[in-house]
């Protein structure tokens, strides 16, 4: 039976926070994902990753509640180890722009060499999240960056409206290469995709700077 699964916000933030690293459900979300890659998201059942995992089904519905929490769960892991690569890119960096740009290259190169973005691309179901709930999760992941990066990382204050719009540009940029990988920007030269990058987010982050009023 055809099957599809919608990618939830709640649950996606849900399964984000669960870091836990028990060796079983390692294996079950490897099964997860080998079943993904083998038979699509609407042809994955639990039967089938039980029988990849060499695990009982009720080993695995003792951790997971069934098809979606697992699908949730694996998409979560992945989201996970792309971030901390992004953030391990950034974390010696300061300026604003730096962390931008360094973190815009690692994520690129990260989603070229993952085989789950790669399906990501081809499964568009998983991204419904950002369709129906992209509200929600535009909100989320402008506060953090704007938080976490413009704010906590800018020496200068820093206007909140114009650091939130432009939070939200740079993720929908980001988004948009998952989905929808061709560029004229030069991504193929790691030097020149730099400058391109540099020309596009200085004015970016200068935006979201407060100006003293000229006298």
């Amino acid at each position: 039976m055809s099957r599809t699964t919608r990618i939830d916000l709640e649950p996606l933030l849900g399964a984000l926070a669960d870091t836990s690293d028990d060796p079983t459900t390692e294996r079950i979300l490897d099964a997860t994902l080998e079943t993904l890659f083998a038979l699509g998201l609407k042809r994955c059942t639990v039967e089938e990753i039980s029988e990849r995992a060499n695990l009982g089904r009720s080993t695995i519905y003792r951790r997971f509640e069934g098809r979606d929490d697992l699908i949730h769960a694996v998409v979560a892991r992945e989201l996970r180890r792309l971030l901390s690569t992004i953030t391990k890119s950034v974390d010696h960096l300061d300026g604003v722009t730096d962390k931008l740009v360094e973190g815009f290259i690692a994520g690129l190169e990260s989603v070229e060499k993952s085989g789950f973005l790669q399906f990501v691309r081809s499964e568009p179901d998983l991204l419904v999240f950002l369709g129906d709930g992209s509200t929600d999760a535009i909100s989320l992941v402008t506060s953090v960056m704007v938080t976490q990066l413009l704010v906590s990382t800018s020496s200068e204050e820093v206007d909140l409206v114009k650091a939130r719009h432009v939070a939200e540009l740079v993720f929908r940029l980001a988004v948009s290469f998952v989905s929808l990988p061709v560029s004229t920007l030069p991504l193929d030269d790691p030097d020149a995709a730099r400058a391109a990058l540099y020309a596009l987010f200085d004015p970016l982050v200068e935006a979201t700077l407060c100006k003293a009023p000229a006298p």
